[in-house]
């Protein structure tokens, strides 16, 4: 987890950006894995963050959903309401990808939300795993006092518990 402070941004706005990724080896199925992400009312399940999720629009292999995220740490309470767009994608050797990136922010705090999950088929011995990557960036506009400390602290053990929850998800599915 990396957190970079935009000072002097000539928007005139100050802004800092939170960039992380998490990754994993699980004895689950890749299909099962990606439909856990994929079944995106249900994000609550792999993010704790996720206090409402409405999808808006959706088809195989695009979505158009509304977000409310949120998170309370010692009487500090951030939230951001967003519209977010995601891709499903068929890569090459069978892996699938999943992005996101924001639409809209409601509340004009972000400035920038973009995701993604990788999930590909290895095989180690003789058995199959699926390796699952998750990539994150948070960017906010003038963010409050102690909001950088907070995104510092939690984005890192954030993304790894959202890995470790789509394979424990995707374990329960088989």
């Amino acid at each position: 987890m990396d957190l970079f402070k935009l000072n002097g941004d000539p928007s005139g706005e100050n802004r800092i950006l939170g960039v992380g990724e998490a990754h994993g080896l699980f004895p689950v199925p890749l299909k099962a894995a990606a439909v856990v992400v994929l079944d995106y009312p249900n994000l609550k399940a792999i993010s704790t963050r996720a206090r409402e999720v409405r999808v808006i629009e959706s088809s195989a292999s695009r979505w158009y959903v509304y977000e409310d995220i949120g998170i309370s740490f010692m009487g500090i309470n951030i939230g951001y309401k967003l519209d977010a767009e995601g891709y499903r994608e068929t890569l090459p050797d069978g892996a699938v990808g999943v992005r996101g990136r924001l639409a809209k922010s409601h509340d004009g705090k972000l400035y920038a939300a973009d995701s993604s999950w990788y999930f590909k088929e290895v095989k180690v011995d003789v058995l199959a795993y699926t390796y699952i990557r998750t990539w994150s960036t948070s960017g906010l506009r003038n963010p409050g006092l102690g909001v950088a400390g907070i995104m510092k602290l939690f984005i890192a053990g954030e993304l790894r518990d959202q890995v470790n929850a789509v394979g424990r998800l995707a374990a329960s599915k088989r």
